[in-house]
């Protein structure tokens, strides 16, 4: 899906993706998410997340709700 996007004009920096299962964002907390997105959030433009396997993060659902509010 984010390939379709980026193929139909939507910039990378609108897309967020993380993988919960990379070391990178292993053991990464429910603040450390948010955290991660509202950093890279470009103002003024739609956002896509894509988050796999985000049922890792304990709590995932406040910062996901965080996100739409």
């Amino acid at each position: 899906m984010a390939r379709h996007l980026r193929q139909n004009g939507v910039a990378d920096e609108q897309i967020i993706e993380i993988n919960f299962e990379s070391m990178e964002f292993r053991g990464m907390s429910v603040e450390a998410l948010y955290q991660y997105v509202k950093e890279r959030l470009p103002v003024g433009k739609r956002v896509y997340l894509f988050l796999d396997e985000i049922q890792r993060i304990d709590q995932w659902q406040d910062a996901v709700n965080s996100f739409v509010d």
